[in-house]
């Protein structure tokens, strides 16, 4: 499974839409199915212009292709954030996703200390091992 990582990306600026267009690219060698993004998703004001201007522009082509984009929030992001449906978070902090085979864990919280204890419950409850 080929997946990207991206965080701190949601500037609009010139070098996000610079590194938009070589994600695109990079998908002819480097195939990729969805990507990860690690928070800081969207700086700055978070109207709804704003989410086209610094995430749906920057990335279209690779939104064009269907290429799915699974968000955990960072400290600088709303935490209404995940309601957007192209961060595909479905309403929730906490959250996995199934490709292929396996299920891959995502770990969203704004804060890691208030949630910890709640992150941890949660992870714990869907591992297939023993947290100790």
């Amino acid at each position: 499974m080929l997946f990207a990582i991206i965080g701190d990306s949601g500037t609009g600026s010139r070098s996000q839409y610079q590194i938009g267009e070589l994600m695109t690219k990079t998908r002819t060698v480097f195939p990729f199915e969805f990507v990860i993004m690690l928070g800081d998703n969207i700086y700055g004001s978070e109207r709804p212009q704003d989410f086209v201007q610094k995430f749906e522009k920057p990335y279209q082509g690779l939104l064009a292709e269907k290429i799915p984009f699974y968000a955990a929030l960072g400290n600088h992001d709303d935490p209404t954030q995940r309601y957007y449906k192209l961060f595909n978070m479905n309403g929730e902090r906490f959250y996995t996703f199934k490709k292929g085979d396996g299920r891959s864990p995502t770990f969203i919280t704004r804060s890691i200390r208030p949630a910890q204890g709640t992150a941890r419950k949660w992870t714990c409850a869907r591992a297939s091992s023993r947290c100790s």
